[in-house]
């Protein structure tokens, strides 16, 4: 973007100087957006997030910025917000928002009807396990925002300055797409734990089970991403191998009484289903037959 463009996005401030705050003001500041406070109830925190900024409280941080980052936790979204309206931080048409991928820019309200700000969060879909490695992968980073079409509008510039990719997203709708990033992150590693435990009824330890399985996930997931999930599906269900899947079901009932690992099973077959008969590998009749095997209770091989 050009220097013009940077110069028309105004003040900004960011109110939580933790793993995100100090990420995006490390973001900011490379980029050369105009950052003036980053503010925090833990005043050596927020100097440690910004050196080069003066360490305030958050009241003071947004009563100097036109777009206002709150990177505290989901928890104290609505009282922090609460509390700058009440404390008259905030002047009309400024620009709130959040990033939390969970909340919609609803819980801003207060700000809104009582300050007269306009609205939105804009949440990046990556982890921030640190603000040295989430700084690496911010740039190409997608960002789902919804909101005040002006709020939006104006985060959207700024996202693409810090090298970010801008998404817009309808408010109501924001819990299913959270749901759908917790599928495609936290659910992989739970996936990946269910795995090892199986690994582990068949006599391999874990030690061993996760560096086997690395290899394997990750050829799937390059696959998935290159090809589409429906070039990518190989196995038992895209072959329509009943054999194969009643073996592993009768397995699964008799290890250990592991219930859990059954039912997760039979439960991402069944999305397996879907997936193959998109893909053309196997036809509407033996998608039944799979999907009356799963839903069974199988007793033997």
């Amino acid at each position: 973007m050009s220097s013009s463009s940077i110069s028309s996005i105004p003040n900004i401030a960011i109110i939580g100087p933790g793993r995100v705050g100090s990420t995006l003001a490390m973001a900011m500041v490379n980029a050369g957006l105009p950052l003036v406070a980053i503010g925090g109830r833990d005043q050596a925190k927020s100097k440690s997030a910004a050196p080069s900024l003066e360490a305030c409280t958050p009241s003071v941080a947004a009563s100097i910025a036109k777009i206002v980052f709150l990177t505290v936790s989901d928890s104290a979204i609505a009282p922090v917000c609460d509390q700058l309206v009440r404390e008259g931080a905030l002047s009309p048409g400024t620009i709130l928002v959040h990033v939390s991928g969970a909340l919609s820019s609803e819980i801003l309200q207060s700000a809104k009807e009582t300050a007269h700000c306009k609205i939105a969060s804009a949440h990046p879909l990556q982890t921030f396990a640190s603000p040295e490695t989430a700084l690496e992968t911010l740039a190409g980073a997608h960002w789902f925002l919804e909101g005040d079409s002006e709020a939006v509008d104006q985060l959207s510039k700024l996202i693409v300055v810090i090298g970010g990719k801008a998404n817009s997203l309808p408010t109501d709708k924001k819990p299913l797409y959270h749901a759908a990033s917790v599928l495609a992150s936290n659910y992989l590693t739970a996936l990946l734990d269910a795995a090892l435990e199986i690994m582990e009824e068949a006599g391999i330890d874990r030690e061993h089970a996760l560096p086997a399985l690395e290899r394997l996930s990750k050829s799937a997931l390059n696959n998935t991403f290159a090809l589409g999930p429906e070039k990518a599906l190989t196995g038992p269900i895209a072959r329509a191998d009943f054999d194969t899947v009643k073996h592993h079901l009768v397995q699964l009932s008799q290890s250990g009484g592991n219930v859990s690992v059954d039912s997760l099973y039979r439960s991402i077959g069944r999305q397996t289903i879907k997936l193959a008969l998109r893909q053309g590998s196997i036809d509407n009749k033996q998608a039944q037959e799979m999907l009356e095997l799963l839903n069974s209770s199988v007793v033997s091989a």
